[in-house]
């Protein structure tokens, strides 16, 4: 059987503000068709609670040309915040996790299982917390979740937030999902930090790993996107 070739991106978009302290969904817009990706996960992505939303959620579909999953953690100024996954691959499940720790702003995942043509895809797309205890229990909610089910293919991705090469919460991902990738994407303009990562398991899916460094890229968001190129079967 011939396995199929996809490519997977994750971006934490920043609220739509770019290096410039400018308010600008149309340059992320921008960057999400540059990274002609099947699948993205967005992090700090912000949607207003009127009108505005439909016209931003048809503008990213129409360009992309994938599904708009949305994972809203809060509510803030009538806008919902949180995460989202675009897919171009029809959703066969989707769970949302809550990740929220107590006087901790609200996080959460979106669990989706993806039928990329016939092959079940497990997608997992998170953004965690700034504090290491934070961290520490956002990850064991999250491998108690992939604990439930099983399929072939699993992909963990998003902004981890995750520093430091000794971080427990990176040992415990990695001890789980083996060790993704690591390259810089923050801040963009001199990537110094690796927070957003991607897991693939079993690993020997992974065929490629980049971080996409547009013109547009460095200056829409304070992250750079990563993109990964899986094939699976």
């Amino acid at each position: 059987m011939r396995g199929s070739r996809i490519s997977i991106a994750s971006y934490n978009v920043h609220a739509w503000n770019g290096m410039d302290r400018s308010y600008n969904p149309r340059r992320i817009i921008q960057v999400l068709d540059e990274l002609k990706a099947d699948v993205i996960a967005l992090q700090e992505a912000c949607f207003p609670e009127n009108e505005a939303f439909s016209r931003l959620m048809q503008d990213i579909t129409k360009t992309t040309g994938l599904e708009l999953i949305a994972g809203p953690t809060f509510c803030r100024n009538g806008e919902n915040f949180g995460n989202v996954l675009l897919t171009r691959y029809p959703v066969s499940r989707l769970r949302r996790l809550d990740l929220s720790v107590r006087s901790r702003e609200p996080r959460g995942a979106l669990d989706v299982d993806l039928d990329v043509n016939g092959t079940i895809l497990r997608v997992v797309a998170t953004h965690l917390g700034l504090r290491a205890s934070e961290r520490r229990a956002q990850v064991d909610i999250l491998l108690e979740s992939l604990s439930i089910g099983h399929v072939q293919y699993t992909v963990v991705m998003g902004d981890f937030n995750i520093w430091s090469p000794l971080s427990p919460a990176k040992h415990r991902l990695t001890k789980r999902l083996g060790k993704g990738p690591t390259l810089a994407t923050y801040p963009t303009m001199f990537p110094l930090f690796a927070l957003d990562r991607i897991f693939v398991r079993p690993k020997k899916i992974l065929k490629e790993f980049t971080v996409h460094k547009s013109v547009t890229a460095k200056i829409a968001s304070d992250h750079l996107p990563i993109k990964a190129v899986l094939e699976l079967g």
